[in-house]
């Protein structure tokens, strides 16, 4: 029996705690303007909505909520966070695409995560275009080839080069073809031609 009136309570608060949850369904307090209609905030209708009277509305507000205009601090934080919650109602109204996610998350409450991947879409979300990106992926990649293709080919010939072997080969292989010539003691010719093909 004793189990059963204590649970009685915590029961009733989970109770409570649901139906407060199940009332502000498409109210987040992380989103927008948190657990306020940003129409509301700045004192607009949905219905009859204007640029210019989002403007109004909004300098009108700010002058009034403004945290300059107080003295005390309490009341300075207060006017801080209803700035803030101002500003935040201006700026989700004035932008097109962001006012349309807005108007959704009005619309169907229900559809909490594209809600959140909309809002968060909008902030996060780098606005670049797609073809710099492209355009600046495909240089660094090509820049990136051609300097390691040219220390490749610096090492091959520096490598040729210093062993005897492989100089004495190229040598020959210049001889057959004709680029190199030698003189009567062994020695290679210097030619500008030669020269300039080495």
């Amino acid at each position: 029996m004793r189990l059963a009136i204590g649970g009685v309570p915590v029961l009733l608060t989970f109770l409570a705690s649901f139906i407060q949850k199940c009332e502000s369904v498409g109210f987040a307090p992380e989103l927008y303007c948190g657990l306020e209609n940003c129409y509301d905030v700045l004192e607009i209708n949905r219905e009859e909505f204007d640029k210019q009277k989002l403007s109004k509305a909004y300098r009108a507000l700010a002058r009034k909520h403004h945290p300059d205009r107080v003295k005390n601090k309490e009341e300075k934080t207060l006017a801080e966070e209803r700035f803030r919650v101002i500003a935040t109602a201006y700026e989700t109204l004035k932008d097109e695409e962001a006012k349309t996610n807005y108007d959704y998350y009005l619309d169907h409450p229900d559809q909490r995560f594209y809600n959140y991947y909309q809002y968060y879409r909008l902030r996060v979300a780098p606005k670049v275009d797609v073809r710099i990106v492209i355009v600046g992926t495909i240089l660094v990649i090509s820049l990136f080839q051609y300097l390691s293709a040219k220390h490749k080919f610096s090492e091959a010939i520096e490598y040729a080069t210093g062993v005897g072997k492989f100089r004495n080969m190229a040598i020959k292989d210049g001889i057959d073809k004709g680029l190199l010539e030698m003189d009567r003691n062994g020695k290679l010719k210097r030619q500008r031609e030669s020269i300039m093909m080495l």
